[in-house]
């Protein structure tokens, strides 16, 4: 099997050494909530009321939008590690998405810009415009090996031999642009594990099987959605508490209508919009140093998403472990 194991980079710097950042690490960049998959475990499957209720809307996101974000982003001092586009949507069904590569490849304010995709629309023609674009990542998340899997876990209807097929023939003109894909552990039986590595194994970069959690609050309880029970997190992992969430000192997240915040909780409540509030002034601002302060000083009673939220534990690499550090990282934020 030529591709590696696991699909993050193995060269991940010590996180604690590096803080406090002038520059985010990564931005996710939300081009569509609307999906062409009812995956059993993701805010997409959920009543109306729920998926409402968390502030989304099942849109795209607009050029005007993206413009106006693009150009924020090149105010940052450094380049962005990673740029992802993405959403709680399928970003492929946005049709403006290889201009919205392009324009960010050819602006080089990334390392690395990705797209994020369920592979269902990666048609021989979107390939093409996706790597004349400069696209340099392309990760596919998918949910079985078999048309009936796609049945059972996204209420797909799914050609599988055309599906397979047009991923390979990806992976044959792709260039020197990374091809990585992962499967969700519910999806699998213990005999598809194999056959999964044996059919992506070749022709990708690197591959993954994956550990499905409860990313979406109460999903899972509230409409009997069945989870593997694991002490594992989702990257093998052991489980363990974590004091301090690294994310609001790694990343933004802005979303398909430009409300952008430090968190990727999509409950967490976006209440800045680039129209409002430039990113660079927020990620550089009082209001996001103080919520780093009071993270490193573990007085979050004031943010209520934060006392639920759990995906710390199940997203974390040894690497990005802040716990025992922070207060050589509040005397650097002094300086």
């Amino acid at each position: 099997m030529k591709a590696e194991l696991g699909i993050y980079p193995k060269d991940r710097q010590i996180l604690y050494k590096a803080l406090p950042f002038q520059t985010p690490l990564l931005v996710d960049i939300h081009v569509s909530n609307i999906c062409n998959f009812r995956c059993t475990y993701c805010m997409n499957s959920s009543p109306k009321d729920v998926y409402e209720s968390s502030g989304l809307v099942r849109e795209f996101m607009s050029w005007d939008t993206f413009e106006i974000m693009l150009k924020q982003l090149k105010e940052f001092p450094s380049k962005i590690k990673q740029i992802s586009l993405d959403g709680i949507g399928e970003p492929t069904l946005n049709k403006e998405l290889p201009e919205m590569v392009h324009a960010l490849t050819s602006s080089g304010i990334a390392e690395t810009v990705m797209v994020i995709t369920n592979g269902s629309r990666l048609t021989h023609e979107l390939s093409h415009k996706l790597v004349d674009a400069g696209l340099q990542v392309l990760r596919i998340s998918l949910q079985g090996i078999t048309a009936e899997k796609y049945m059972e876990t996204s209420q797909a209807r799914i050609n599988w031999d055309e599906f397979y097929g047009n991923i390979k023939y990806f992976s044959e003109i792709k260039g020197s642009c990374k091809l990585k894909i992962k499967v969700a552990d519910i999806s699998l039986s213990e005999s598809d594990e194999k056959k999964f590595y044996s059919l992506f194994g070749g022709i990708c970069d690197a591959v993954a099987i994956e550990h499905i959690y409860d990313a979406f609050a109460n999903i899972g309880k509230q409409y009997d959605i069945s989870f593997i029970k694991t002490q594992k997190n989702r990257f093998g992992h052991d489980l363990r508490d974590i004091s301090v969430c690294w994310f609001p000192f790694t990343r933004i997240d802005i979303r398909t209508d430009g409300t952008f915040a430090n968190c990727c909780n999509t409950l967490f409540g976006f209440e800045k919009n680039i129209r409002e509030c430039s990113i660079k002034n927020q990620w550089n601002g009082i209001e996001m140093n103080q919520m780093r302060i009071d993270l490193l000083r573990h007085n979050m009673s004031s943010y209520l998403p934060c006392q639920k939220c759990h995906i710390p534990v199940e997203v974390y690499h040894p690497e990005d472990i802040i716990d025992g550090h922070e207060n050589e990282i509040l005397e650097r934020m002094k300086k």
